[in-house]
């Protein structure tokens, strides 16, 4: 059974995430996990989009959550919050294999590779439609070639860099962008996510039997 966890369409909450919007996207300020989640999982309908609040829990008592509850066109997209820091991984599970890309080139953290072994195991396991041959060997974690993508130029660039490199990879486009490129994403994504009320579907990607997810970011208030 699917739990869906929207953004509530009332006015004061839509007036908090538009704040929200402004204040993270708007100038050369750090941009929160919501923000980059909703952006791709709108962006990228196609792909399955890992809710980087993965990085925070215990996948066995938390279980994984994401934008599909398939893996869509087979790119399944994961926004990775390491420390003060974003970066992606784009996975191919029909392949059994990931692509690391760290616009600041940082060593690859032991548990955040544990993390993403556990997250493309569960999606081999559970998600491959049945039938299809699943990959022979145990999943791999690949860091891209430091020369094919953008390199980070300051502090902040991490999270717009994160959904640029993750749209790239999903269209087969550069993975080079500049700084007037990363100042023209942040209008524009700020156009794209308070220029309606864009509803956010989260669903469980391998169900921890009870054990509901509680306090989800997306629930509406009680008042």
């Amino acid at each position: 059974m699917t739990d869906f966890v929207t953004l509530s369409s009332d006015e004061e909450t839509q007036e908090t995430a538009t704040t929200t919007r402004s204040t993270d996207l708007l100038g050369d300020n750090w941009l929160t996990g919501e923000t980059i989640y909703d952006y791709l999982a709108q962006k990228l309908l196609d792909c399955l989009v890992i809710d980087p609040i993965v990085f925070q829990q215990d996948i066995k008592e938390k279980g994984i959550w994401g934008s599909r509850v398939d893996l869509g066109c087979g790119l399944v997209v994961v926004p990775i919050h390491s420390g003060d820091h974003w970066f992606t991984c784009c996975m191919d599970p029909r392949n059994g294999v990931a692509m690391v890309l760290d616009s600041l080139r940082k060593p690859f953290v032991p548990a955040i590779r544990d993390k993403l072994l556990q997250i493309g195991q569960a999606l081999v396991d559970s998600l491959l439609p049945p039938g299809t041959k699943k990959p022979p060997k145990p999943f791999l974690i690949v860091e891209a070639v430091t020369e094919q993508f953008t390199l980070q130029f300051d502090t902040a660039s991490c999270g717009p860099l994160t959904c640029l490199l993750s749209e790239a990879m999903y269209r087969g486009e550069s993975l080079f962008f500049d700084r007037q490129e990363i100042r023209e994403w942040r209008q524009k994504a700020h156009a794209f996510l308070t220029s309606a009320d864009v509803r956010i579907q989260v669903s469980p990607l391998q169900v921890v039997e009870g054990k509901p997810r509680k306090g989800a970011r997306r629930e509406k208030k009680k008042k």
